[in-house]
C-alpha cells in the first residue's frame, strides 16, 4: 500500500513520501497561480481549478 493510499484510507502515513511531497508542491503552485489571477480571468481560473480539484463539479466557486 502506498503512502497516498494510506492517507486516503485514514491510516498513518509518511508525509515526507516523495509522491506526496510532489503533489503538495504542485497544489501549492496551483493555489498561488489562482491567487495571482484577477476575478475577470474566469477561463484561466477554471483551468486551474480543474487541475487542483479534478473531481469537483463545474459550478464550483472559491
Amino acid at each position: 500500500m502506498t503512502e497516498k493510499e494510506k492517507m486516503i484510507a485514514g491510516l498513518l502515513y509518511d508525509c515526507t513520501d516523495d509522491e506526496l511531497m510532489e503533489l503538495r508542491t504542485k497544489a501549492h503552485i496551483l493555489c498561488k497561480d489562482y491567487n495571482d489571477t484577477y476575478e475577470t480571468d474566469t477561463n484561466e481560473r477554471k483551468e486551474i481549478i480543474k487541475q487542483l480539484l479534478p473531481n469537483s463539479s463545474q459550478n464550483i466557486y472559491l
